[in-house]
């Protein structure tokens, strides 16, 4: 297992080999992508090899139900894989864990009988779910034609929509003005992914926009958030997008900590019989512990979030609107601490580092340019709205799709 570990994937993927557990998959990915972070982050692009090892080696069916043909993790087990690969590749973390929220819609949304076909069919196929929901552009309409219906118009910020199987979109239903989840299948006729991200960060996910011109849709393709009446559970995807978002923030956050690390560590190994100054290195410490005491306590908060979050979830349909408001609290709490912490310590490691640490073969101003791209698409001052109408009101956020 050792030698598959520094093995690029391409070339691990080829030879025959025993099954690997989700850990030893992830573990390997890790290894691979490490190699090339900082050149794949210049050019872009889709992470095709890192994409079809995940299909490869069965990590898209973690979340799956057992009964239904997955391997039936729990989101704290998880987590721990999206934070590891978030530390070396935020792009190919989000593809990851969009997958899996992506899992839950049919689970929230539909009934049962249509879930486990959906659920089954990815587990068995092991097909890969984008996210291009982004219920802020309503630029697609669903018009009804007959027993079926056509699906119309323009989706911005569809992540991972390219080399995808599965695309979840929402879009306006004429007939009624609400707002509708539509499922197809990637390759649906009239579905054109566009090649226009051009973010400064993020740059492997391909966030850009999907076209959909006259797709025929039939209608048990069709989900309807706003008919779930008054259920808490129905607004569950929100709480786990979230908290997502933050495991992914903290990754990075890590990663850059890492990184700066590792350029420390290297220049007293390239230098040992150089003098050192002690106050310097005693300030050096100082510097790296305040931002890894930072780093430690929003990790701990996420933790508790998370363990909120599982016992939410586990309640499904049996939800209650004030544990739905507490869990959200405490969610929008750690977003507001691993988005401020990850910004903190991706920028002031280059103050830890000095000007040489600027130099673009190190890469280190990706961690930056990944958290502040990913951050501001559900920025952090909603969450401090939200958490200040609870210190103050006692009121807890409205359930919705970013609250």
């Amino acid at each position: 297992m050792a030698e598959q570990l520094i093995t690029p994937l391409q070339d691990l993927a080829a030879r025959p080999q025993e099954r690997l557990t989700p850990q030893q998959a992830v573990d390997a990915l890790c290894q691979d992508l490490v190699r090339d972070a900082v050149a794949r982050d210049r050019v872009g692009g889709v992470p095709l090899a890192a994409r079809q090892w995940i299909r490869d080696t069965g990590l898209l069916g973690l979340s799956v139900p057992t009964p239904w043909g997955g391997t039936g993790w729990s989101w704290s087990a998880i987590s721990p894989l999206v934070r590891q690969v978030a530390r070396v590749d935020s792009s190919v973390a989000h593809l990851l864990s969009y997958h899996y929220l992506g899992l839950t819609i049919p689970l929230i949304f539909g009934d049962a009988a249509g879930a486990e076909a959906l659920l089954r069919r990815t587990a068995s196929k092991q097909l890969f779910w984008c996210n291009a929901l982004n219920p802020r552009d309503r630029r697609s309409h669903l018009r009804a034609e007959g027993p079926a219906y056509r699906l119309d118009g323009l989706k911005s910020f569809c992540s991972g929509s390219h080399d995808s199987d599965v695309i979840p979109t929402t879009a306006v239903l004429e007939s009624t003005g609400e707002l509708v989840i539509v499922i197809l299948p990637t390759r649906t006729p009239g579905v054109d992914l566009l090649d226009d991200w051009d973010a400064i960060g993020q740059r492997q996910t391909s966030s850009g926009t999907v076209r959909f011109e006259q797709v025929a849709v039939q209608p048990e393709q069709i989900f309807y958030p706003s008919r779930q009446g008054s259920s808490a559970f129905s607004s569950a995807r929100t709480l786990l997008a979230q908290l997502n978002l933050a495991n992914i923030y903290l990754g990075l956050a890590e990663g850059a900590l890492q990184a700066a690390v590792d350029q420390v560590r290297e220049r007293q190994a390239a230098a040992p019989d150089q003098p050192k100054d002690p106050t310097q290195a005693v300030l050096a410490r100082d510097r790296f512990a305040q931002l890894w005491v930072q780093l430690q306590g929003a990790s701990a908060h996420y933790e508790l979030a998370l363990t909120e979050l599982e016992t939410a979830w586990q309640q499904g349909r049996a939800l209650t609107a004030e544990q739905r408001g507490s869990t959200a609290i405490t969610i929008a709490t750690t977003k507001v601490l691993a988005t401020e912490v990850a910004l903190a310590i991706s920028s002031a490691i280059f103050d830890r580092l000095g000007a040489r640490s600027t130099g673009a073969s190190h890469g280190l101003d990706r961690y930056w340019r990944n958290i502040r791209t990913l951050s501001l698409h559900d920025p952090v001052e909603a969450k401090l709205q939200e958490i200040g109408a609870f210190v103050i009101e006692g009121s807890a956020p409205t359930p919705g799709f970013y609250s």
